[in-house]
């Protein structure tokens, strides 16, 4: 897999469209390259963090249509569950004979990678049931995790969860754009690693230089790496980022 292939498949945007992100997980890896990725806010103990203006997918008009309450509500219960670690619950969420169900074998191994991470989405906006297509329902998210976020890399983007008529999601897409950064991270730190902590290196061994703990190995290698960010962030001269002002 080279940079640009293994940088796509991060990403969990433009799922809409393809489900491979745009395409974390889906065939991913190349078609993922254009696609891009969200977490909450940090904490305020956190490092600022960037924010990149992230284009928002235009999905596929559907005939689905679903009450605008009960469909909000549902995409809040689906955030809660993501944001609970529980991949069980996040599965459950998902139409199961949808191509973007987690429990297909590219997706659920990307989002227990970032559940292990303690990823998180917050919503920063209202969700509302999106008029021209009452089958999608459109949140501004933030999106932070333990291994990028300290870094300052994290967004917020209007993300967009498409519903069947049983409020099950059948595609989900955060618009987030951060995986050239995060790319670039995961090189750093990896490279880092690998000289500063060779044993633990060898224990997780990217699958490549580049790419996020855990892809293509065990997705509880994510936990072991997070436990070295801080250090590694300590040492650099380029992380945390600083805030860009727009």
């Amino acid at each position: 897999m080279n940079s640009a292939e293994t940088t796509a498949v991060w990403s969990r945007t433009r799922r809409f469209g393809i489900l491979v992100p745009a395409c974390v997980m889906l065939v991913v890896v190349a078609a993922c390259a254009s696609s891009q990725n969200t977490t909450t806010t940090p904490p305020t103990t956190m490092p600022l963090t960037t924010t990149a203006a992230a284009p928002t997918t235009t999905l596929p008009v559907t005939t689905t249509v679903v009450d605008a309450e009960q469909a909000v509500g549902a995409v809040l219960v689906a955030i809660d569950s993501y944001n609970s670690g529980d991949i069980d619950r996040w599965v459950a969420a998902f139409d199961p004979e949808s191509s973007e169900a987690p429990e297909a074998e590219t997706w659920g191994y990307f989002d227990e990678i970032f559940m292990n991470a303690n990823r998180q989405y917050e919503v920063v906006e209202p969700c509302q049931l999106v008029a021209s297509d009452p089958g999608v329902v459109e949140c501004t998210l933030a999106m932070f995790d333990d291994f990028h976020g300290p870094a300052g890399i994290s967004g917020t983007a209007p993300a967009q969860f498409r519903l069947n008529d049983q409020l099950k999601l059948s595609g989900f897409d955060d618009n987030q754009d951060c995986c050239d950064r995060q790319g670039i991270f995961n090189r750093a730190f990896n490279n880092w690693l690998r000289d500063i902590h060779a044993d633990v290196y060898e224990q997780i061994k990217p699958s490549d230089i580049g790419s996020l703990p855990g892809w293509r190995t065990d997705p509880a290698d994510m936990a072991i790496a997070i436990q070295y960010v801080a250090e590694f962030i300590a040492q650099s001269d380029t992380y945390p980022l600083e805030v860009v002002d727009p």
